[in-house]
């Protein structure tokens, strides 16, 4: 009789928990719509083979979190996407406050900071979104001939291979790739997509962005508001140059940890920009020009890299002069969109010792008559150079070594370092570079399996 009233007991607890856990556990079969929609939605986008889905929803009164498949962040998006998938999940979920996930991340943390719209806040509505039509990030103004059948206006990114990371179990800087035929692909490759792939494409007009540094240049020379190097100038006309209210670039370090950002180590400059309307009549304006004069250690050539903040109410139209030994070339960048990070501007020869060789913005926006609404032209730092790795590693101390070991940089060139290396310096948010968003500060192994 004992038995038989313990067993009920037990079978009455197991009862009532598997009810208690069914009440909890996520039900997925409500969210398959909506998942099946969103992986359609998604499948034209880009061709990967990745499982897109609903893997879990937490529900609390009129909020809901829905969490999509971890490789959904694979994904290519755009705010215009992401604006998509809250209305696809809007449909299904009309009376719900939604926040959507996927790899740790909110969605929105997803879009790519190349195509930032001019309104940042994405708004979560039923309305299917428009993507607007934009002008490429960077037009060379003197080009020597005329596009008129080619990649203008494309915006391509291009990965040339491997390069140097930080091994754990070597505890050691080395090659991603095995040494074959007296090289590694992590050079070879680059050895010709940098100087003929890269050129063929952006001489058809298209705008590449490298996950890697481009240029061979060992020297590198940081021109920066924050004036932490010197060259960096004003001239302020009717709208003078003021500091922005959010983070901009700084290199304050010689070398820096994982989870450091320098582009949010310092300030930006923003002016008002001038139109046609306010250079001319009887009270005409005067611009405000910010320069750039790097002090090169050596005469060379050197990459030109330039960065902005985008704003809600920036310029698709800031006017840069870059002014060489050779002469100057005119450049055009859509400050709406790649803010944040190194936009590369062309190769150019530097002499030692020049005091006007360098980049100059203006404030003034040579091609618009008049403006209805209030534009602004943002200024933060110029790279000139390619220069050497400057991310540096450690062991990760669960390694339990009866040593320390203090964190070192590569000692290579930064254009043989992989791109989680050139990423992280380019100002990317650490979980575009990171396996997991808890990673640890120590470990490069991830990129051992080629994933950067």
């Amino acid at each position: 009789m004992i038995r038989c009233r313990l067993f009920a007991l037990i079978a009455g607890l197991l009862f009532f928990s598997s009810i208690s856990f069914a009440q909890n556990a996520f039900d997925s079969t409500a969210y398959i719509p909506v998942g099946k929609e969103i992986a359609n939605y998604l499948k034209p986008l880009a061709s990967i083979d990745v499982t897109v889905a609903v893997e879990d929803a937490k529900a609390n009164g009129n909020q809901l979190e829905i969490y999509l498949s971890k490789l959904t962040a694979d994904y290519p998006l755009r705010d215009n996407h992401v604006a998509d998938i809250y209305a696809i999940a809007a449909k299904h979920f009309p009376e719900k406050n939604i926040k959507i996930f996927a790899n740790g991340s909110q969605l929105e943390d997803l879009a790519s900071k190349y195509y930032v719209a001019q309104q940042p806040n994405v708004k979560k509505s039923a309305k299917k979104s428009k993507q607007t039509a934009s002008s490429a990030l960077v037009e060379d103004l003197d080009r020597p001939f005329a596009i008129t059948d080619g990649l203008q206006n494309r915006h391509i990114a291009l990965w040339h291979s491997h390069g140097l990371y930080f091994d754990q179990n070597t505890q050691r800087w080395e090659w991603q790739r095995c040494r074959l035929f007296q090289t590694v692909e992590d050079k070879y490759t680059q050895s010709y997509v940098i100087p003929f792939i890269v050129p063929m494409l952006e001489n058809a007009g298209a705008n590449l962005f490298l996950p890697r540094e481009r240029d061979i240049q060992k020297n590198e020379v940081i021109v920066d508001n924050d004036r932490l190097m010197g060259g960096y100038t004003e001239v302020s006309g009717s709208y003078g140059w003021k500091n922005g209210d959010s983070l901009g670039f700084a290199n304050p370090k010689e070398s820096y940890l994982h989870g450091e950002n320098p582009f949010r180590m310092g300030t930006y400059r923003v002016a008002p920009v001038l139109t046609q309307q306010d250079m001319k009549g009887k009270s005409p304006k005067k611009e405000s020009v910010a320069e750039w004069i790097p002090s090169v250690p050596q005469s060379g050539e050197y990459a030109v890299y330039v960065s902005y903040k985008t704003l809600p109410n920036s310029t698709d139209a800031a006017y840069y002069t870059v002014k060489f030994k050779d002469g100057e070339r005119n450049f055009k960048v859509n400050q709406q969109m790649g803010g944040g990070t190194w936009i590369y501007l062309g190769t150019f020869l530097f002499e030692e010792g020049s005091d006007s060789q360098g980049v100059y913005l203006t404030n003034y926006n040579k091609g618009a008559k008049s403006s209805k609404e209030a534009k602004v032209v943002t200024a933060d730092g110029v790279k000139f150079g390619g220069g050497m790795g400057n991310i540096a590693r450690t062991v990760n101390p669960e390694k339990n070594l009866p040593y320390a070991v203090e964190p070192f940089t590569s000692g290579y060139p930064r254009f043989t370092e992989g791109s989680r290396v050139w990423l992280q310096w380019a100002g990317f948010a650490d979980t575009v570079y990171s396996q997991t968003n808890n990673m640890n500060d120590y470990t490069d192994d991830y990129a051992s399996r080629g994933r950067w």
